[in-house]
């Protein structure tokens, strides 16, 4: 009786249990399995809708701005094109031309009218006189953009050299209204502001051309 109680009380009444390995193995694959089935938490699922709405709202308006920026290079450079192009073309032939397709610049085309369209801008030549020629690109429908405006003015200076002068115009503000012309300066024209993001029209001397209206001078080239 007193080595059973020393039994008894040393050792446990079934023994030491013990798992096989391959046991072990497969209740851990049925718990893993178990906490795979498990899915998220609805508390789970919110913070990740929030997070991604939080993104959304911080990336969305400057892809938006970027695709704006974007589609309006085309009606920028175009009008830069065109400019420059009319003014080598005056060079040559002593007097502008008359269509898009004369010009060649290629991606604005005419015909034989004075008017092409693309996607996103269509192109006019409105007011081309002896001296002067402007051509303006209107946005056709997407209200975000800016229209644009340019144009070639042949004068004679002060010491009776004949001169040449251009410019590209931007509008202040987004829509869909056609852009102003442009015009020939009959003086000094004093540094003014008409856009909304600072910039500003330089002074310019007679003969200039002259941004009309609310628009911004963006590119000048060389008389």
């Amino acid at each position: 009786m007193e080595n059973m109680g020393k039994l008894n009380s040393s050792n446990p009444p079934f023994g030491e249990i013990k798992m096989r390995p391959e046991l072990q193995a497969k209740l851990l694959q049925h718990l893993n399995k178990k906490k795979a089935e498990g899915g998220f938490t609805l508390v789970e699922l919110l913070v990740v809708v929030i997070i991604i709405g939080i993104l959304a709202a911080i990336a969305l308006p400057s892809y938006l701005n970027l695709t704006a920026s974007s589609k309006q290079s085309e009606g920028r450079q175009n009008i830069t094109s065109l400019v420059h192009a009319q003014q080598v073309w005056t060079v040559e032939n002593n007097g502008y031309a008359s269509t898009f397709d004369l010009l060649a610049v290629g991606v604005v085309k005419g015909g034989t009218q004075d008017t092409a369209t693309s996607s996103i801008y269509q192109y006019d030549m409105p007011n081309t006189t002896t001296a002067l020629v402007g051509m303006t690109a209107k946005v056709k429908s997407d209200i975000k953009l800016k229209g644009y405006a340019g144009g070639v003015n042949t004068y004679v200076n002060t010491s009776g050299q004949t001169t040449y002068s251009s410019a590209t115009c931007e509008v202040a503000s987004p829509g869909t209204a056609v852009p102003a012309s442009v015009t020939a300066a009959t003086a000094v024209l004093t540094e003014a502001d008409y856009s909304t993001s600072g910039g500003g029209r330089k002074a310019k001397v007679a003969g200039d051309v002259a941004c009309a209206g609310a628009q911004n001078e963006i590119k000048t080239a060389g008389k």
